[in-house]
């Protein structure tokens, strides 16, 4: 009815999904121009540091220059070249070199970033993300931009020390190792 799946996720454990969609803006007249925000976003978490949580990161911003904007990322790194990650482990490129962005746009678009940070739950009732060290995160709007994962194929020893997938730049580093 209206509603678009852009991505799949892998659930463990319990869970619950409603679908509640805000339709306050479809058909009606374009929003104002970039930068003038014609209401107040509010309280925003992102959870994923990809090119996909960036980019909503990014668009927000420009929407409503008010909002706050919390971007949680289990990785140690921002936003790389994932396509690039193969270099690391030939040494041909560090981690520098894959960055996508410089090292002060989540300052200068006042995004708190929280790297290397677990989701341990989600709590849609009071609106707060939970994160590994037990410290919350209240929103009024969450995105779940959490990516891909590789899987390993289903093979006898695969998981043993010498085994690999490679999707993260640990991945890559890993295998140099």
């Amino acid at each position: 009815d209206g509603n678009r799946l852009a991505c799949q996720a892998v659930l463990r454990g319990d869970c619950t999904v409603s679908l509640k969609p805000d339709r306050s803006g479809v058909g009606t007249s374009p929003a104002e121009p970039t930068g003038t925000p014609t209401r107040s976003i509010g309280k925003v978490v992102i959870i994923g540091g990809g090119i996909a949580g960036v980019s909503v990161a990014e668009k927000l911003r420009e929407a409503d220059v008010r909002c706050e904007i919390a971007l949680v990322n289990r990785e140690p790194h921002h936003l790389y070249n994932r396509m690039g990650i193969s270099r690391v482990i030939y040494g041909r490129s560090a981690m520098s070199g894959l960055y996508l962005l410089p090292d002060d746009w989540f300052d200068a678009h006042h995004v708190d970033s929280w790297l290397n940070t677990l989701v341990s739950s989600v709590d849609v009732t009071e609106r707060v993300v939970h994160r590994a060290t037990g410290e919350r995160l209240g929103y009024d709007h969450l995105v779940f931009a959490t990516g891909a994962r590789a899987g390993g194929p289903d093979l006898p020893g695969f998981g043993l020390c010498g085994t690999f997938v490679l999707r993260e730049a640990g991945d890559a580093a890993d295998i140099r190792a």
